[in-house]
């Protein structure tokens, strides 16, 4: 995670990536809900984790493509996170990218 990572409910409909240790290997999912201490990421594979994203050295993760854009989808207008999120899914399924 980098110092200006989003963190908390602002990761939502956010791909990210995470280090797994034990397998050695980065896999890629995407922040579908925040209970305020866990994300709940649904990976590309299809599987479904809660995983610590807020408590510093817990979890190696890095955000995936999208992130400046979406910041300014985000704030301009005054959007909530979450309607961030939905303007960006549909703009970028519109465009092929989902």
């Amino acid at each position: 995670m980098t110092a200006t990572a989003p963190r908390g409910p602002a990761l939502i409909g956010r791909k990210v990536r995470i280090w797994w240790p034990h397998d050695r290997e980065w896999f890629t999912g995407t922040v579908g809900a925040f209970d305020g201490r866990l994300h709940e990421i649904t990976y590309d594979d299809g599987s479904l984790w809660d995983e610590d994203l807020e408590t510093p050295g817990e979890r190696k993760w890095e955000l995936v493509g999208g992130g400046e854009l979406f910041d300014r989808v985000a704030t301009r207008g005054a959007l909530s996170e979450g309607s961030a999120a939905l303007i960006m899914a549909e703009l970028c399924d519109a465009l092929g990218y989902l």
